[in-house]
């Protein structure tokens, strides 16, 4: 949920965070066109420009200098997300 803006209108630089439905299986990073997937060493990690590759054709990954950052802000949501559920029990 975005506090002020509708699903639609949605900032360029607001991230957006995934995960997919098994516990350690993949999560993704999505800033404006740029989106970063953490397979948990199941999958080579990936990362896709979706304004230039909307069918997430072509990795990138190899090209960024940037992606311990896109990983270590992904890790750090995962790990309020799950201190969220366990204050919760």
């Amino acid at each position: 949920v975005f506090r002020g803006h509708a699903m639609r209108d949605i900032p360029d630089d607001r991230p957006i965070y995934a995960s997919c439905y098994f516990e350690r299986r993949c999560m993704a990073r999505l800033v404006g066109p740029h989106k970063y997937i953490h397979q948990f060493d199941k999958e080579s990690d990936a990362f896709f420009d979706l304004e230039a590759d909307p069918k997430e054709r072509h990795n990138l990954l190899s090209t960024r200098d940037d992606i311990p950052t896109w990983r270590r802000d992904l890790l750090r949501w995962r790990s309020r997300v799950n201190a969220m559920y366990l204050a919760d029990e």
